[in-house]
């Protein structure tokens, strides 16, 4: 009867690797929030520092270990913080850019048709980092 007809199918099994781990993901928002953090763990065992060499008490935890791990992480943290404003500098220019030429070509086809043009007006772009929106990379 001709109704079906039979084909090849081919399937490419290329395995890329990536790299975009959730752990060394990280958004603006919990950055903010991770720094408040390790700087408030900081200080709480500076204070517990303090209070063991005060009192000849044994704690079993190593506080100059502990202090030195979150005085490490704090200035990566801040530089992941810094590389997320500045991104966010860059793509705002980007985004106000758009949105002027959005205006512009509004304003010009309301010169055309005599009318107001339909649909909503674009949203003006919001300056700085965001707590979730992703990064556009460089």
């Amino acid at each position: 009867m001709g109704v079906f007809k039979l084909g090849q199918i081919s399937l490419d099994g290329t395995k890329v690797k990536a790299n975009a781990s959730k752990h060394k993901a990280l958004s603006y928002g919990h950055a903010c929030k991770l720094e408040t953090l390790l700087e408030a763990e900081v200080n709480k065992l500076l204070q517990s520092a303090e209070a063991a060499d005060k009192s000849n008490i044994l704690d079993e935890m190593d506080i100059p270990a502990e202090l030195s791990i979150r005085q490490e992480r704090l200035p990566a943290i801040k530089e992941a913080k810094a590389e997320i404003e500045r991104r966010a500098t860059q793509n705002h220019s980007q985004e106000q850019q758009a949105y002027e030429a959005k205006l512009a070509d509004r304003a010009r086809k309301e010169q055309e048709i005599g009318k107001k043009p339909k649909g909503r007006q674009p949203k003006p772009p919001v300056p700085g980092p965001t707590e979730r929106k992703p990064d556009k990379p460089d």
